[in-house]
C-alpha cells in the first residue's frame, strides 16, 4: 500500500477549497475533493480525484468516505470547507433558512468528521482541519446565522481536539478574513426582507464586497491549511493574515466599546467624517453665552478624536482617543448649529482658579452645537473641525439632524 498521505477536501469546486486541493496535490498528498456538481471541478483541477457528496445527507457522506477508503485504503487528513453564507438581518431570516445553513455549515462538518474518525482512530493518527472565519469570533451584522455557524464551529473544533488527541489525531480551525472568492455572489438572501433593514443591509453588503475585493487570495488560506496538516505540533487555531491576528488580539484585550465602534466603522454602520488625525476641541458648557466668551468653561482643549453622526442611534458624538464619548447628543435635543471659519484670534475662557483667556491665531473651522438636556437646561459644545472634511461634516450635520447650520462669514 502506498504511504503517500491521503487528504479528503470538501467543497473544491471553487475558491478556498479549490486552492487547498490544488496545493495539497502539489505537495505530495493524494487528494480527493468533493463537490455537488462535478463537471466544472473536473476540468479545473488536475491530480484531484472527485467524489460526489451532499454533506447534508448521512448516507451520501458515508458513501463518499467508503469510496475514498476503497481507492486509497486510508484517510490521513480531512479538510471541512463546504459551506455558504446567508445575507439578511436576523429578523428577516426564517427558522427554516437558519436550519438549512446550519445543516451544511455545521452539521455537515459533524457528519464528515464522524464518518472518518473511526478509521483515524484505528490508524492512531490523523489531521482534521475545519475552515472557520474571522466571524467565528466577532459579530457579523446582516450575516448573523452564518456568523453563528462559525462560532459553533470554533467551539466544536477546540472541544473535539481535546477529545481525540489521545488517539494521535489533531484538530485545527483556520480563521480567514476577507478573501477574494465568489462567496458574496454565491450567497443566499433571506426570504422575507423588511424595508426597515434595507439601508443597513445594503451598506454592509457594499462594505463586505469592497473588503473582499481588497482581501487576500485563496492560496494564502491554502498555505495555512498545509502548515496545519504538516506541522509536527499543530495549533488549535490559525488566524490567516496580519489583519485577522490583529483583530483577534483586539477582541481579547480592547475595551468592548472601542471594539464595537471599530466593527461598526468597518461595516459602514457609522457615518464618520474624521479619522485618527482629526483634530478637534470639545468645550462643555454649563451655560452658553454667544457674545460673552468669559461665560464658557473650557474642557479637554486640544484633544484629538472623532466626530460621529450615527443615523441609527440618532446621536452626534465625539470620541476621545480612548474610544469613549466625550459628549453624546440626541438629534432631537439640538436646537441650533453654527459653522464658522475664521482667521481672527479666538478668545476662549478657561476656568481654573480664575478665568484666564486663551488666544489662537491660525485659521480654524468651528462647529457649534447648541442643545437642551432632558431637564431643559441649555448647553453648547464647540468642535474644531479638520480643514479637509469640515464642509462634509457640516453637510452631514444638516442632512442627519434635519436642522440648518448657520454659516458665519469669515471675519
Amino acid at each position: 500500500m502506498s504511504q503517500e498521505k491521503v487528504a479528503l477536501v470538501t467543497g473544491v469546486s471553487s475558491g478556498i477549497g479549490r486552492a487547498i486541493a490544488g496545493l495539497l496535490s502539489r505537495h505530495g498528498f493524494r487528494v480527493f475533493g468533493t463537490a455537488r456538481g462535478n463537471g466544472g471541478a473536473k476540468r479545473a483541477l488536475e491530480n484531484v480525484e472527485l467524489v460526489h457528496v451532499d454533506v447534508r445527507n448521512e448516507e451520501s457522506v458515508d458513501s463518499c468516505v467508503r469510496t475514498v477508503l476503497d481507492r486509497a485504503g486510508r484517510i490521513d487528513a480531512l479538510v471541512n470547507n463546504a459551506g455558504y453564507t446567508l445575507i439578511g438581518s436576523l429578523e428577516e431570516t426564517t427558522i427554516e433558512e437558519a436550519k438549512q445553513l446550519f445543516d451544511t455549515n455545521f452539521f455537515g462538518v459533524l457528519r464528515m468528521t464522524q464518518a472518518v474518525l473511526r478509521f483515524m482512530r484505528d490508524q492512531r493518527s490523523g489531521r482534521i482541519v475545519n475552515i472557520g472565519s474571522l466571524v467565528g469570533f466577532v459579530p457579523a451584522p446582516y450575516q448573523g446565522i452564518y456568523c453563528a455557524s462559525k462560532h459553533a464551529l470554533e467551539g466544536y473544533s477546540e472541544s473535539l481536539d481535546h477529545e481525540v488527541r489521545q488517539f494521535g489525531i489533531h484538530v485545527s480551525i483556520i480563521e480567514p478574513g476577507f478573501t477574494r472568492t465568489n462567496i458574496a455572489q454565491n450567497s443566499q438572501i433571506a426570504g422575507r426582507p423588511l424595508q426597515v433593514y434595507a439601508d443597513g443591509r445594503n451598506r454592509v453588503l457594499e462594505a463586505v464586497s469592497q473588503n473582499i475585493a481588497k482581501g487576500g487570495t485563496p492560496l494564502v488560506v491554502a498555505e495555512v491549511v498545509l502548515d496545519a496538516l504538516t506541522s509536527q505540533s499543530p495549533r488549535s487555531r490559525y488566524p490567516v493574515g496580519p489583519e485577522v491576528k490583529f483583530v483577534s488580539r483586539l477582541r481579547k484585550f480592547a475595551p468592548s466599546s472601542l471594539f464595537d465602534r471599530g466593527l461598526r466603522r468597518q461595516l459602514a454602520l457609522l457615518i464618520i467624517f474624521a479619522t485618527k488625525s482629526f483634530a478637534a476641541e470639545r468645550f462643555a458648557c454649563a451655560e452658553y453665552f454667544a457674545a460673552t466668551p468669559a461665560g464658557q468653561k473650557k474642557a479637554e482643549a486640544g484633544v484629538k478624536g472623532t466626530l460621529i453622526f450615527d443615523q441609527y442611534s440618532k446621536k452626534v458624538e465625539f470620541l476621545n482617543p480612548k474610544g469613549t464619548p466625550a459628549f453624546s447628543i440626541n438629534y432631537d435635543e439640538i436646537h441650533a448649529m453654527q459653522y464658522e471659519k475664521t482667521n481672527q484670534p479666538r478668545y476662549v475662557a478657561a476656568v481654573v482658579i480664575s478665568p484666564a483667556f486663551l488666544l489662537t491665531r491660525s485659521k480654524k473651522h468651528y462647529l457649534t452645537i447648541e442643545y437642551n438636556d432632558p431637564s431643559g437646561e441649555a448647553h453648547s459644545v464647540i468642535v474644531r473641525l479638520n480643514k479637509k472634511n469640515a464642509r462634509a461634516a457640516v453637510a452631514t450635520a444638516t442632512a442627519q439632524t434635519s436642522k440648518s447650520v448657520e454659516q458665519i462669514e469669515e471675519k
